[in-house]
């Protein structure tokens, strides 16, 4: 799936061989970096292996996933990327020591700035594909059933996937069941869940599970979609009251939690239903005195590379 995705957005690999890690001896080297600036100080740490954490590292856990991701960003921020790298070089300038953030500065100086932020086929095309009939009242999967008003065409009409009759190709992401998203006329729709009880306030699949393990206790062999909304209400209310909570579902909820913070920052970095821009392409960086060229291409192919200054070479009368 990641080789599908570095392919998709252009990237080249060079795999690795297994059991050797000289073929990616910079990637070694940054973990270990990793390791010994931050890793180690991390309240808790026992060791780079899972092995050496020890039993029942979970009852003494002091912080969460998303803490150690603030934690990380604010070493990256403030220490790493403001350190002086020695692979960092400049040709001709040997004896010139930069940072990431003045490399990273130089570039843009020289190349420009592009933006190109993720677009919806970037990540609609990495999440798991399940084959279904477009139903008169919607698409079922795993007892939640999704529609909208753009699959009025598309209803019992046959999958454009050939073999497939009428199952057309849903992409859905496992840890949220709020939704899911199917291609249509040519871009990425999605499709919420027909009982959703609030879109801002993402629930996960655990959350599902629970909700149908509750209603199966209450005797509802097979609960309406009515039904399981109003578990899941139930369920929100009792995560945000932790102290609600028993010992044996505490951890439940704490997971449930942890998933619901990823599925919002998913979605608020992604715009669906909106036709889709082509990336920018490079272009000259004008001078202060200059007028901004227009749709001016770079072909990297075609730029002059400079002479590469050599200090213990002879000097002409032009070097004088």
């Amino acid at each position: 799936m990641r080789c599908e995705a570095c392919l998709d957005l252009g990237i080249n690999l060079g795999l690795a061989r297994k059991a050797n890690p000289t073929d990616k001896a910079n990637i070694e080297r940054a973990f270990g970096t990793v390791r010994e600036d931050f890793a180690k100080h991390v309240a808790g740490y026992k060791g780079s292996d899972t092995s050496s954490r020890g039993r029942l590292v979970e009852h003494a856990a002091r912080w969460s996933l998303e803490d150690l991701e603030e934690f990380f960003a604010e070493y990256v921020v403030a220490v790493y990327q403001r350190r002086v790298h020695s692979g960092l070089v400049v040709p001709g300038f040997p004896e010139l020591e930069l940072s990431p953030n003045q490399a990273y500065g130089l570039m843009v100086a020289r190349y420009g700035y592009i933006l190109c932020p993720p677009q919806s086929h970037h990540y609609c095309k990495r999440l798991p594909i399940e084959y279904r009939t477009i139903r008169p009242e919607g698409i079922q999967l795993d007892y939640l059933i999704y529609d909208d008003p753009v699959l009025s065409n598309y209803r019992r009409a046959l999958s454009p996937v050939p073999g497939k009759g009428r199952k057309w190709p849903i992409r859905y992401n496992p840890g949220d069941p709020s939704r899911v998203f199917i291609f249509l006329e040519g871009t990425w729709r999605v499709l919420f869940w027909t009982h959703l009880p609030d879109p801002a306030v993402p629930f996960t699949a655990r959350m599902v599970q629970e909700a149908r393990k509750l209603l199966r206790d209450g005797g509802l062999r097979e609960p309406s979609q009515q039904k399981i909304a109003e578990a899941l209400v139930d369920l929100q209310r009792r995560m945000d009251a932790p102290e609600s909570a028993t010992a044996r579902t505490r951890r439940e909820l704490v997971r449930a939690r942890e998933d619901a913070r990823a599925i919002k920052r998913d979605q608020a970095r992604l715009r669906f239903g909106e036709p889709e821009e082509p990336p920018p392409v490079l272009s000259l960086v004008p001078l202060a005195d200059e007028e901004p060229a227009e749709d001016v291409v770079v072909d990297l192919s075609e730029l002059e590379e400079f002479e590469i200054w050599d200090p213990g070479a002879p000097r002409g009368p032009d070097r004088a």
